[in-house]
């Protein structure tokens, strides 16, 4: 019988997760916090790419994704790139058109074009924005 052996354990980057795999000699090396902060890390970036902000955006939005999950997502993705005081102002956003303001007006995202989106996604559905 072979048991396979996973390293895990806070690794942040694709760098990390080599360094582990080949100093451990495991089978494999589990990320989880590490890709919630940047999705794109095995496709070689540093930090999250907007583009992916922007697909996170898009799908969620799509799904109708709960507000709290939505944003929860986005902090964790935008960690790198904002300032201190940009986190404090993100982080108490409480809407998910707010939420969409503040990427259209620091990221150039079209918020108009998502609202449109958002609102023919979920024509038919009940949807409070907290």
């Amino acid at each position: 019988m072979s048991i396979p052996i996973v390293a895990n354990g806070d690794i942040r980057s694709l760098k990390e997760a080599e360094n582990v795999w080949h100093t451990t000699g495991t089978d494999g090396v589990m990320v989880a916090r590490g890709l919630l902060a940047n999705p794109a890390m095995f496709a070689g970036y540093e930090e999250t790419p907007l583009k992916c902000i922007w697909d996170w955006v898009d799908i969620a939005l799509e799904l109708g994704t709960p507000y709290m999950c939505f944003h929860q997502h986005l902090m964790y993705m935008m960690e790198k790139i904002t300032s201190r005081q940009e986190k404090r102002i993100f982080n108490a956003l409480s809407s998910t058109s707010a939420v969409l303001d503040y990427l259209t007006d620091h990221y150039g995202i079209d918020g108009l074009e998502l609202f449109s989106f958002f609102n023919e996604t979920m024509e038919g559905h009940i949807l409070v924005l907290l």
